[in-house]
């Protein structure tokens, strides 16, 4: 089959397209010899215009529809020249030939029921084809030169080989299978794909560096960090000096943060910080990341603040607060890494408010945490030299500068042995009391004292008025009999005025002193013979009686008490600086006397029939004594600041109560005891009042009465046996 048969063929099948198959038989054409089938089929293969298979089924279909002894070769055209070749003997092993036509110089065509087997086989050699240039006439390249459009070489004349008395015309080779033209093609056609690759490779590699960027970008917007960062890296690396080189290098930093900083892997964002943004500190493309850098270093520091705030041991803490400063002496402090105009964009702003804050917290936790270890190291210390006083002026300063400690288990209990360490400094006192039977002079002996009083008396009237007053029917009583012989001790002025409950006359007077604040008081209750007089000013206590006011006793203290407590005909004077001491009714000597190693701000209280007296002291503790000797039973830990306890406890239906005030608040701790005065017992503590409570309670039969400073009203009453119920009834006054 000719190309031009060929041609045909695939014009029939519509295969491939008028206008290609146009050029085709224009090129077949105008060639200078003729053009084989093959390099036509092999051009449209290569050219992706027709599959191998394809062709190859028009070649059979060829093939199979020529007539019999007149099958046309299709592969290729001979001229054969000379007289037709004579028969030849049949065989096994031989090949015979046979003619056609005779006509000389006539294109002989072998069919394929012309050939048989024979021994030798005997190839006729087909000239190797060159491959397809890049100068194809198809391809709008320079024209084909002598080797035609299809890249092959015109094959020179075959000379003639004499077979008996017959010539053939053509070259027979003979050589191996492996030097046919197809290998030749083979390695053709590779060198030709080298030399388009080279080619491609050389016109292509000015774009690599921008496909690489662009690739780098959409890894880096669709959140894929590592691969963004490797083909960053590979940017710069292979194109070095590419325009873009620099900012890939910045985009490469930023893409290996934002991966673990998406993450939450706050820590490894300032690891990969600290070893690869200082290589690009001074790339000028690195401003145009500044911002997203600050935000993911600020955040990284400032969620690192609030791991360490979580922190369980103060230890840790404390190495974690190391890291965290040391992240902000670098990232933040260093205008290098966040410049001072990102660093008050509100964003930023924020988070560095929250980081400064977090800092602060940390510092102050841990030395928080630093001063407990100490002070509560210092407390037990003391303790057990038995130096109780500093052991509870520490506790003091801890808990006025860290409010919350004082709730500590590890540090009540530690109190608690400096509580209990004091039963056995509580010691006799050895403060001299002076009795005097004589008063002493008064400050305003020598002055001239003005008083005037007006008493409504019957008998000072004239008699026309005290007729008129009987004509009227009205009697003006003279006197008050049934209080005739009552004395009402008041205290004004500075002095104590004996005044007669009956008619109001004056009986006697002492001055105690403008200093003095505490009321008289009765040494017994029922008959109110003798009166216990204060005077804070010369810091004695005086006896009088109550009816003539002459004075029985005077014991000079020395030094600031607190109001006596007279219980059973025996008096109890507690000084300020913690003495407390039993004083005689009757002589005004003392009895017993005891040194507390605490200061007092309350006077101490006893309960009729309870052999023990209370006294709470200025912060902390509540001391149990006994009634007799003063001698202490028992240590109380109550656990009040200093100078929350201004009022005596109060011993009411066996309770003892104890009003503990805050600075807006007070309340009430209920102690009850376990036998007759003795092991005491936190029963109940509840808010008795929004204010404080200086003023004394009042008893109310089974109620009590509580005055706050702030004018509110509070009423209390015995629940049960075991507890205390608080009025929900107050009342501002």
């Amino acid at each position: 089959m000719s190309a031009s048969q060929l041609l045909d063929r695939i014009e029939q099948t519509g295969l491939v397209d008028s206008k290609t198959l146009t050029r085709l038989r224009k090129e077949v054409d105008s060639a200078s010899k003729p053009l084989k089938a093959k390099a036509v089929a092999k051009y449209l293969v290569d050219k992706g215009l027709m599959t191998q298979a394809q062709i190859d089924r028009l070649l059979e279909t060829a093939s199979a529809g020529a007539p019999a002894g007149k099958t046309q070769n299709t592969d290729e055209l001979l001229n054969l020249g000379g007289a037709p070749a004579p028969a030849r003997p049949t065989g096994k092993g031989v090949t015979q030939v046979v003619p056609v036509e005779a006509d000389a110089g006539a294109t002989r065509v072998f069919g394929m029921d012309e050939v048989v087997e024979l021994d030798e086989v005997v190839e006729v050699p087909v000239e190797a084809q060159l491959p397809i240039g890049l100068d194809d006439p198809l391809l709008g390249g320079s024209p084909a030169g002598a080797g035609g459009l299809f890249g092959e070489t015109v094959a020179a004349e075959r000379p003639t080989r004499e077979t008996g008395s017959t010539s053939f015309r053509g070259k027979i080779d003979s050589s191996n299978q492996w030097q046919t033209k197809w290998l030749f093609i083979a390695f053709g056609l590779l060198a030709v794909l080298g030399l388009i690759g080279s080619v491609l490779y050389l016109s292509l590699s000015g774009e690599s560096a921008e496909n690489l960027f662009k690739m780098a970008e959409t890894s880096f917007n669709q959140t894929a960090y590592l691969d963004a960062a490797k083909k960053y890296n590979e940017l710069y690396t292979k194109f070095p000096g590419n325009e873009k080189a620099d900012y890939a290098k910045v985009k490469e930093v930023q893409a290996l943060l934002a991966g673990p900083h998406e993450r939450k892997n706050f820590n490894e964002v300032l690891t990969i910080a600290k070893e690869h943004l200082d290589r690009v500190l001074n790339l000028k493309e690195l401003d145009a990341v500044r911002g997203d850098l600050a935000l993911m270093l600020t955040n990284s520091i400032l969620a690192e603040s609030e791991a360490a705030l979580k922190k369980p041991s103060n230890a840790e803490m404390a190495e974690a607060t190391k890291k965290v400063e040391a992240h902000i002496a670098e990232f933040v402090d260093r205008d290098i890494y966040i410049p001072g105009n990102i660093k008050k964009t509100p964003a930023i702003t924020a988070l560095l408010e929250k980081l400064t804050n977090n800092v602060k917290l940390l510092n102050g936790s841990i030395k928080k945490e630093d001063d407990y270890v100490k002070s509560l190291a210092d407390i037990k210390s003391l303790t057990e030299k038995s130096e109780t006083d500093r052991a509870f002026e520490v506790f003091n300063t801890l808990v006025r500068t860290y409010g919350d400690m004082g709730s500590r288990t590890e540090l009540r209990n530690a109190m608690k042995e400096v509580s209990a360490k004091e039963i056995g400094l509580v010691k006799p006192s050895d403060l001299s009391v002076t009795a005097e039977t004589s008063a002493p002079a008064s400050a305003v002996a020598r002055q001239v004292l003005l008083y005037s009083t007006s008493r409504d008396r019957a008998g000072d009237k004239p008699a026309a008025e005290s007729a008129e007053g009987q004509s009227s029917g009205e009697s003006v009583p003279s006197e008050l009999r049934s209080l005739a012989d009552d004395t009402i001790p008041v205290l004004a002025e500075g002095a104590v005025f004996g005044v007669n409950a009956g008619d109001g006359s004056l009986q006697w007077r002492h001055f105690v002193g403008y200093e003095t604040t505490y009321q008289p008081q009765w040494t017994e209750r029922i008959q109110k013979k003798n009166l216990i007089l204060c005077d804070q000013r010369e810091h004695a206590v005086s006896c009088v009686d109550g009816q003539s006011g002459a004075l029985l006793w005077r014991s000079v203290i020395g030094q600031p008490f607190l109001n006596p407590t007279v219980v059973d005909e025996t008096i109890y004077i507690a000084t300020r600086s913690g003495v407390i001491m039993r004083l005689d009714p009757y002589t005004g000597k003392k009895m017993a006397a005891t040194q507390l190693p605490k200061k007092l701000l309350a006077p101490v209280e006893r309960a009729e029939g309870i052999p023990y007296i209370y006294a709470v002291a200025e912060d902390a503790n509540l001391y149990v004594l006994s009634a007799e000797d003063l001698s202490c039973a028992e240590v109380f830990y109550i656990g009040h600041f200093p100078g929350s306890v201004t009022q005596a406890p109060l011993f009411w239906s066996g309770y003892l109560l104890v009003a503990v005030n805050g600075s807006d608040y007070c309340d009430l701790h209920v102690l009850k005891f376990a036998e007759k005065g003795l092991r005491a017992e936190r029963a109940q503590v509840f808010r008795l009042a929004d204010g404080p409570v200086t003023i004394p309670a009042s008893r109310l039969g089974r109620w009590m009465l509580f005055l706050a400073d702030n004018g509110k009203q509070s009423l209390d009453r015995q629940q049960g046996a075991d507890s205390l119920r608080h009025s929900a009834h107050t009342r501002q006054v």
